[in-house]
């Protein structure tokens, strides 16, 4: 005797509900947890190109600014104590103390701006362990990383425009700044510049002291390499620019 079956075809046997599988219906938000997660090593390589040349000028300026406020500490004394009277006693100028200012400023505010690229890779990495360590297409854990990817773009964003802004008039300003108390100091001061030459490991003019004479001359790279520690403007403005396109990029996708 042979067993009856129930075919989902037959008019009057139970309808089998058609199989669905949750991809189906994830397949959008799929779609958007992918390019947030895109967006977020995007956000990381453009941050870290950032913290490459601010190290780098960080470290370049620090050499300079020590090297500076040294020289200019000695020539102080050396003047009190070997008094020139066709020069007279070396003060620094009010003008002066403010061009020291403006160094102290930037120095600090290069380092605060790479220190804060730390909250950037703190919110990118939960974005991106959320990512890889749950189910972020729906629930809490979906909740949580969008709302940690949108903290690190609102974050990254104004941390560029705040210290590209407080930092760009500087950079524009402290080569020419610096230069000028060189001007003042070296002719009371002509023998110190070979521990600036040995602390940033290049060459000054000795025999000429005119101002424009010192800077043309071709034998001189001291002057051009302080004139480059400090981050260009250009530069300065890629960090904000970079950061935009790649959330520009991926709202036009």
């Amino acid at each position: 005797m042979k067993g009856i079956g129930i075919s989902s075809s037959s008019p009057g046997g139970p309808k089998i509900p058609p199989r669905t599988t949750s991809s189906d219906s994830d397949k959008p938000e799929a779609w958007k947890q992918s390019l947030g997660i895109f967006l977020a090593f995007l956000l990381i390589l453009f941050i870290l190109f950032s913290s490459f040349w601010l190290i780098r000028y960080a470290w370049r300026d620090k050499s300079v600014y020590d090297e500076l406020v040294d020289y200019l500490d000695k020539t102080i004394s050396i003047s009190k104590i070997n008094y020139n009277h066709e020069l007279g006693l070396y003060e620094v100028t009010e003008k002066e103390m403010d061009a020291l200012h403006h160094q102290r400023k930037y120095k600090s505010l290069i380092w605060i701006f790479l220190a804060s690229d730390l909250g950037n890779f703190v919110l990118l990495g939960i974005s991106i362990m959320l990512y890889y360590g749950g189910d972020t297409s729906r629930g809490t854990m979906h909740v949580l990383f969008w709302l940690f990817l949108g903290l690190a773009i609102l974050y990254s964003i104004i941390e560029a425009s705040v210290f590209t802004g407080l930092i760009f008039p500087l950079s524009g300003k402290l080569p020419n700044e610096t230069s000028t108390l060189l001007d003042h100091a070296i002719p009371h001061n002509p023998g110190g510049l070979r521990q600036m030459e040995q602390g940033m490991g290049c060459t000054f003019d000795h025999s000429l002291y005119n101002t424009f004479k010192r800077r043309h001359n071709p034998k001189n790279s001291c002057d051009p390499f302080i004139a480059k520690s400090y981050i260009p403007q250009g530069l300065l403005l890629s960090f904000i620019i970079l950061r935009i396109l790649a959330i520009l990029f991926l709202f036009l996708l």
